[in-house]
């Protein structure tokens, strides 16, 4: 006959509480390891966030500003002379009004030399301009265009 052996409570709480401490090495290095990389995560993704908004940021204020018609400096009447030689490229007119100092962006303006159809409609001679006066009526000027005609 085969004996049946019982454990006392005392021997099974022993048991027990042997296999848990076995256990809770594995558990808190676990836990330490979800933590860190739940923060990580999360750091990688607030970076990821910031770059997203500073960059839409950026485009929208670029865009903006395109087709917002802001002088370079509203209050400055102070003329200035841009010489258009004869036979000058489109290129080396944007430059040349550039140089001036009458922009208030590089980049701003000559994306609107393209999308206002400007380019290649440069007039040779010479042109006072002023830093009060807006993109668009430097280059309605610069090339002959009569905008109050639409």
């Amino acid at each position: 006959m085969a004996e049946t052996k019982t454990k006392s409570r005392a021997e099974i709480a022993r048991e027990n509480s042997e296999r848990t401490e076995a256990r809770q090495p594995f558990e808190k290095d676990s836990f330490l390891k979800s933590a860190l990389k739940f923060v990580f995560n999360s750091c990688v993704n607030l970076i990821i966030l910031f770059v997203l908004y500073q960059g839409f940021n950026y485009a929208f204020t670029f865009g903006y500003n395109i087709f917002n018609e802001l002088p370079a400096d509203p209050t400055n009447e102070t003329a200035v002379i841009v010489e258009i030689p004869q036979d000058s490229s489109s290129k080396e007119i944007i430059n040349l009004v550039l140089d001036s100092g009458v922009v208030r962006d590089k980049y701003q303006f000559i994306i609107k030399t393209y999308l206002g159809s400007y380019y290649k409609k440069f007039q040779p001679g010479s042109y006072e301009v002023n830093r009060s006066m807006t993109d668009t009526e430097i280059l309605d000027m610069i090339t002959g265009v009569d905008r109050t005609a639409y």
